[in-house]
């Protein structure tokens, strides 16, 4: 048993037990609240990549000016933007690893829907004889053609065919089994659809306009199911800007805008609407989990870095231009940064403006102690003239 059936197992016996407890055996509700469930053992994880992303939004102008210095050197680029990262408490893997363990949850969950009678069951270990498993003789027996053979005997099991079957397996005699798959059978209608059918894709044309308006009905929850994906993804664009420089940055978010939905509509016809109703469930929790993030998370982290930055602003300035740099502060712009610079005792007559942990370099003159090297901002007149009432040099 490979690792995604192992994990198919789990999500079968879980949502078993809620079918038979909390949602009234009706499999539609059994799935939902089984989503709920999973997205809410996800969100340490997701809160976690909101904050990330929270704080690389507040922290954008200071990414933008590393971007500036270094644009010539992508080598010092990328080291400067991971140093700056670790010092800000900024992941750039967190926001994905949600989204990569929705990919073998998602797998796992097509094997659940489409092989109940194994993983909701527990009935895919069991031999009719030395030869035939027990799934294989009730094909024979019930299977009623479909793409998937387990939901096709559920369509066409017979209770008193199987109880003579049911004979030949030591395991299995006295047992419930039939009254539990008649249960599963009659609990799959959900909404007026059966959440065992598999809809049929409108472009196989001929097919699909055989049965128009029974195609029409299955197709309403993978409509639905894209629908709310678009809605997701650019929610997601505006609430959760790409950070600057980031690897992929806007463009992975464009990528996605159209990959999920193809990817969406691949799902929902090829699985059977189980399955559809498990993605479109998963991103109705996800739109509210954005929509809280906007409100509350990204609100709190982004005053929360933006104190941490007054902060150091604050602390830099009482110990000198020099130690402001040192300190790692970040203003609003490179003019306030030459401002802060020139103000202090350490400001040279060519006082420089490194920004982001750098160094005040000037380029030697009167009014500084030592020649410099750096590409500074010249002083005119030097000792402190030329300079208007907020410290800016005078054109």
């Amino acid at each position: 048993m490979g690792i995604l059936d192992s994990i198919a197992m789990v999500f079968g016996q879980i949502l078993y037990a809620i079918f038979n407890s909390v949602s009234f055996g009706n499999y539609g509700i059994a799935i939902i609240v089984f989503t709920i469930i999973v997205r809410a053992l996800l969100m340490p994880l997701r809160y976690k990549s909101m904050k990330s992303n929270a704080r690389m939004q507040a922290y954008q102008p200071q990414i933008k000016e590393i971007q500036r210095r270094y644009k010539n050197d992508k080598e010092k680029l990328q080291s400067e933007q991971m140093k700056f990262y670790k010092e800000n408490n900024i992941s750039m893997t967190g926001g994905c690893l949600p989204s990569l363990l929705q990919i073998p949850l998602t797998l796992s969950m097509f094997y659940t829907v489409t092989r109940p009678l194994t993983f909701l069951l527990g009935l895919g270990q069991h031999m009719y004889n030395d030869t035939l498993s027990l799934l294989d003789r009730f094909q024979e027996l019930f299977f009623e053609g479909g793409m998937y053979r387990e939901i096709g005997i559920i369509t066409g099991y017979k209770v008193d065919q199987a109880a003579e079957v049911l004979k030949s397996v030591p395991q299995l005699i006295g047992s419930d089994v039939s009254e539990r798959i008649v249960e599963l059978r009659n609990g799959m209608g959900f909404l007026g659809l059966n959440l065992g059918d598999t809809p049929v894709a409108p472009w196989n044309f001929s097919e699909y306009i055989s049965n128009l308006g029974g195609n029409l009905i299955l197709t309403i929850l993978p409509a639905i199911s894209i629908a709310l994906v678009i809605v997701s993804i650019r929610l997601s664009m505006r609430l959760m800007a790409a950070p600057a420089g980031a690897a992929g940055g806007a463009g992975a978010s464009k990528v996605m805008m159209y990959i999920m939905p193809l990817f969406t509509l691949f799902i929902a016809f090829s699985a059977p609407l189980g399955l559809t109703l498990y993605w479109s469930a998963g991103y109705v929790v996800e739109i509210f989990t954005q929509l809280y993030a906007n409100k509350v998370i990204y609100v709190k982290e982004r005053e929360k870095a933006q104190k941490e930055m007054d902060e150091a602003y604050a602390k830099g300035r009482k110990k000198g231009p020099k130690a402001a740099l040192d300190e790692g502060v970040e203003a609003k712009s490179t003019e306030e940064l030459a401002a802060i610079l020139d103000d202090g005792p350490a400001a040279g007559s060519g006082g420089g403006v490194k920004a982001l942990g750098g160094k005040a370099q000037g380029h030697g003159g009167e009014g500084g102690p030592e020649p410099g090297q750096g590409q500074g901002r010249p002083r005119q007149g030097g000792g402190g003239k030329g300079k208007d009432k907020y410290g800016h040099f005078k054109k």
